[in-house]
Formats: C-alpha cells, structure tokens, sequence
C-alpha cells in the first residue's frame, strides 16, 4: 500500500512537471474561476489547443453554451468535469494561477447519450432518467454540467423542458453549466 501511494504521488508530480499544472485555490463558496485551463486528455497531441478560461458562480449562477455541432461545447464541459473532479482527487491541474474551484456537495452531469437497450431506455427516456436524480439533489451547493439540454426530443418540447429545468436549478440555487442547440433556450429570461 505504502509503495502504491508513492508510485502515485510520483506520477502526479511528474505529469505535473510535463504539464505545468498547478493545485487550484479551493474555496467555501460554490463558485469557479477557471484560467487557462487545458482538457488534460488533448495534453501532448500533434494539435494545437485553446485554453478555457470560466468565471461563474459570483454573480450569475448558469451559464449556457450555444453554437453549431462541432463546436466544441462537449469538450468544454469534459474539460470542466475533468479538471475539478481531478483537482478534488488530488491531481494537478493544467491551468494558471488563480483558479478557484468552490466547495460543492454535488457535483453531478450528463455528458454524452446513455441509451439503453437492456433497460429499454431511448435517449431521451435516459436523458430524463439521470435528470430526475440530479434535479432530486440539487440545492445551492450543486455544480450541474448538462451537454445538450432538451435534445434528443421534439425541438419544442425541448425547449419548454429545457427552460424548465434551468429554472428549477435557478431556483435552488445551483451552479450549472449547460449546452445546448435550442435557440428558444438561449434567448429565453430564466425566472
């Protein structure tokens, strides 16, 4: 056990040093404060890669993400995901000085489609599924990362469920990163 916690101390510190990551300020309030910040799983390839840079939490508690496939509204919530769950575990991150990530008792998300032919689930009907859970353990100390809000169903129903759903999370307070395709959603005032 001894040797394993120090091989894993090791190749912390090394992917680290490759890396140039650093160990975030942590902070009490539910908030994030992210500066450039890179996906740790695009670190090393041929490719150049942008990094995030996120402020959210002080002031405005959801921020919604729009635009055309492609556009890399998926990668932006993994990076999320990644680096704070990564963080919390103790890992370094790959981004600057002066990130923050606050004190959340949930931190919970829907990133990519998990249908289920065994459970008899569509897309959607999955979709739902793990929304219900989330929405049944969101509260002001929630972080929520949602890919594709109201997708995979009529476009506006979607919209409808969509602006129902980041007004209930509104609502209690969480803190919510949420992408989505439906422009009804995007220009809609959240209560």
């Amino acid at each position: 056990e001894l040797l394993t916690e120090i091989d894993s101390l090791k190749a912390r510190m090394l992917y680290a040093a490759e890396f140039k990551c650093i160990i975030p300020e942590f902070s009490e309030k539910s908030v994030l404060k992210i500066r450039k910040c890179y996906h740790p799983l695009l670190l090393g390839g041929e490719e150049p890669i942008e990094p995030l840079d996120l402020e959210i939490g002080e002031k405005e508690r959801i921020l919604l993400i729009s635009g055309p496939n492609a556009g890399g509204k998926t990668v932006l919530l993994k990076n999320l995901g990644l680096n704070i769950l990564s963080s919390l575990a103790g890992i370094p991150i790959p981004a600057q000085e002066g990130s923050e990530i606050g004190f959340f008792t949930h931190i919970s998300g829907i990133i990519e489609d998990e249908q289920s032919m065994e459970e008899n689930l569509s897309s959607f009907s999955s979709y739902i599924v793990r929304l219900k859970q989330i929405l049944n353990d969101a509260d002001e100390n929630s972080l929520v990362l949602l890919d594709e809000l109201g997708g995979n169903t009529d476009p506006v129903e979607g919209s409808a469920l969509s602006i129902a759903i980041l007004n209930t999370l509104k609502e209690r307070g969480s803190l919510v990163v949420a992408t989505t395709h439906l422009s009804p959603v995007s220009y809609t005032h959240l209560r």
